[in-house]
């Protein structure tokens, strides 16, 4: 009967034992991830915060963008007047010359 309770008392102890090492095993194994998931949540953090200076900076030039558009047609709109006051000297010359070759003609007969 003794043989009986020291085989049960072994076979108890030796799963107590591997229960134990695989509850170590387990306990590394997850303390490992744990670890793993800690280096990612840093870098996500640092990706958001690159992430987020790249969004402030592309609004900046957004900005900028529309406000070169804006003085782009504004000197567009000045060129277009700086061409009629242009057309307009042009026409007058040309009459002005119009006038002065019929004074030449009237001179010189």
């Amino acid at each position: 009967m003794k043989n009986n309770h020291k085989l049960a008392k072994s076979k108890t102890t030796g799963s107590e034992r591997e229960t134990r090492v695989l509850l170590e095993d387990i306990h590394q194994q997850v303390k490992t991830v744990a670890e793993g998931h800690g280096a990612l949540s840093s870098k996500l953090n640092s990706v958001d915060e690159r992430l987020s200076k790249i969004e402030s900076t592309f609004f900046k030039n957004e900005w900028a963008i529309e406000s070169i558009k804006n003085k782009a047609g504004t000197i567009d709109t000045k060129i277009d007047r700086i061409e009629n006051v242009v057309l307009d000297i042009s026409s007058s010359v040309k009459t002005h010359e119009k006038r002065i070759t019929r004074i030449e003609e009237k001179v010189i007969v």
